[in-house]
């Protein structure tokens, strides 16, 4: 309305929100979740002044059945995915989607969006899979670059642990091999540094 302000000085109330996902990757689950905003925060805090709560619901086989077959769309929901798995056991994706929405469809699962939408789903539903797929690799990349990089601060920090054992560290030597990514010239200076009687000797055989 016109003459109505834009500021209120009483409460304004709102509906009262529930942030829920549903799940159905892969990946084991339990059956129910909550995630925390505040489980992210570098320091603990018992009482956040900003938080957030998501309760995850896992569907697949076996977990919250009844919520499941209460909800008929979304049984049959499931029921598409499984279909599309199936047939990705033994195709590519780009083959196993359109063959399992035209299953989905000749069974009466979801018929009535499917035809309805059948190109989007389709298009939808492969680049969700690719999308899934490619996920799996870059947290598997990420775990084997974290294991690599921790065996290669675990050498140099082995290196400076001798080289201190003379006194200082050069700020140029220090960074040397705090920049070095080889773990087999990472494994020869820690030898090196071993057997060296000083700093020094150890700076000079490894410039060689």
């Amino acid at each position: 309305m016109q003459d109505q302000s834009i500021y209120f000085s009483t409460l304004l109330k709102i509906p009262t929100p529930r942030l829920v996902v549903f799940y159905n990757g892969e990946g084991k689950q339990p059956e129910r979740r909550v995630l925390k905003l505040c489980d992210s925060f570098k320091v603990s805090d018992a009482d956040p002044e900003l938080e957030l709560k998501v309760t995850i619901l896992n569907i697949n086989p076996g977990y919250n059945q009844e919520l499941v077959e209460n909800c008929q769309t979304l049984m049959e929901y499931m029921q598409y995915v499984a279909t599309v798995r199936e047939y990705a056991k033994k195709s590519s994706i780009e083959e196993a989607v359109p063959k399992a929405v035209d299953e989905c469809i000749e069974k009466g699962i979801l018929r009535d969006l499917l035809l309805r939408n059948k190109a989007e789903v389709v298009a939808m539903s492969i680049f969700e899979y690719n999308e899934e797929d490619e996920l799996k690799k870059l947290r598997a990349a990420e775990r084997r670059g974290g294991y690599d990089e921790g065996i290669l601060l675990a050498k140099r920090e082995d290196v400076f642990a001798l080289l201190e054992d003379f006194g200082e560290i050069p700020d140029g030597l220090h960074q040397k091999i705090s920049s070095q990514q080889d773990e087999a010239v990472l494994m020869k200076w820690l030898k090196l540094a071993a057997h060296a009687g000083s700093i020094e000797e150890f700076a000079r055989q490894i410039s060689q």
